[in-house]
């Protein structure tokens, strides 16, 4: 039932949102094939880890039998992505990925991955800056 690894890293997706959905279906005895997971990898690829959480944890809550992410445009989140950060000095290259911690977010970008308590809202309103 497993992709090929060929296959997998094709995708950015956040691992442990994916396998709490695969968890999900398989106590719920939800039945999925490779086409449902191509489904579920595509539609999660190159969105925030944020995004990715929220929309499956929102599915398991409901009991839902499938997960639905918001819109790009409707994300709160998404718009931040490939954007650049100059703070302390610092240049921080295209935001790759964003997920929360607790209160803390946590930044992952080409060059270096940080912890903040500052919102994504707050960091790049004050520090972004386009090339």
């Amino acid at each position: 039932m497993i992709l090929s690894l060929k296959d997998i890293s094709s995708y950015r997706f956040n691992h442990s949102a994916l396998g709490n959905w695969i968890a999900y279906c398989e106590d719920n005895r939800i039945k999925y094939s490779q086409k449902h997971i191509e489904n579920w990898l595509k539609r999660l690829d190159k969105r925030s880890s944020i995004d990715q959480h929220e929309s499956i944890y929102k599915a398991i809550n409901k009991k839902w039998k499938d997960f639905y992410l918001v819109e790009i445009k409707d994300s709160k989140n998404h718009r931040f992505l490939g954007q650049s950060l100059f703070f302390n000095d610092r240049y921080y290259e295209e935001l790759v990925d964003l997920t929360k911690y607790k209160e803390l977010f946590i930044y992952q970008f080409n060059n270096i991955r940080f912890k903040s308590e500052h919102s994504p809202d707050e960091l790049f309103g004050r520090y972004g800056y386009e090339r």
